[in-house]
């Protein structure tokens, strides 16, 4: 099997390990999962779900050269983006992790590090880029762009020819509507409908969505 390494140890993280079990458990042995990777001190040392947290992300620096795959586990996109170039400046391998009931599509295109959890969907021609996280029941249209770092919560719905870019965050039970783009770092509340396009920095909210306040 392969070993991984996950970096955060929240609830993000704890949902990935336990697809990663499934996997191996239902479908195929694939992943050695060797622990966690925290900067939280006070998750440090500790046992979560049966899975050690072997210390902070600098220790990746000793597997670097050991053929170690690193897995992102985080959903916030801002803090996603700090763990990942620091993983990157200690030469992270990077895994991109499909659980077997998702669906991609073969003109799909997967950036590395993205982790596809259970019953998601990435159909006909859609590009999603680094480390975008897609949770349970999400699905990203034909045609669908979505930027490096993007988080899809769970049953979020991203319609055909859709745009999100860099560090968006989708909150549960969300739509997007055909040929909307919802602009950088971007968050949509959990059952909102975007049925226009959302600006850059902005949080959304409502059906139909609308924008509330700006992000620094």
């Amino acid at each position: 099997m392969t070993p991984l390494l996950l970096l955060g140890a929240g609830g993000c993280g704890r949902e990935v390990a336990a697809m990663l079990r499934h996997t191996n458990t239902h479908h195929a042995p694939q992943w050695d999962l060797l622990g966690f990777l925290d900067d939280d001190p006070a998750q440090q040392g500790q046992i979560i779900d049966g899975h050690p947290v072997l210390g902070g992300v600098s220790l990746l620096q000793n597997y670097a050269a050991s053929g170690v795959l690193v897995a992102c586990a985080i959903a916030d996109p801002l803090v996603k983006m700090q763990v990942v170039a620091h993983a990157d400046r200690l030469g992270a391998r990077w895994a991109t992790l499909v659980h077997h009931t998702a669906i991609v599509m073969d003109t799909a295109h997967l950036g590395e590090g993205c982790l596809l959890l259970p019953f998601s969907a990435v159909t006909t021609c859609a590009h999603l880029g680094r480390h975008v996280h897609l949770n349970y029941h999400s699905a990203v249209g034909h045609d669908g762009l979505l930027g490096d770092y993007v988080t899809l919560s769970s049953f979020v719905d991203i319609t055909g020819k859709v745009t999100l870019g860099q560090g968006v965050f989708v909150g549960s039970g969300a739509s997007v509507l055909p040929g909307c783009t919802v602009g950088d770092y971007a968050v949509i509340g959990g059952g909102a409908l975007v049925h226009q396009d959302i600006p850059p920095r902005t949080v959304a909210v409502g059906v139909p969505a609308r924008v509330i306040k700006q992000r620094t």
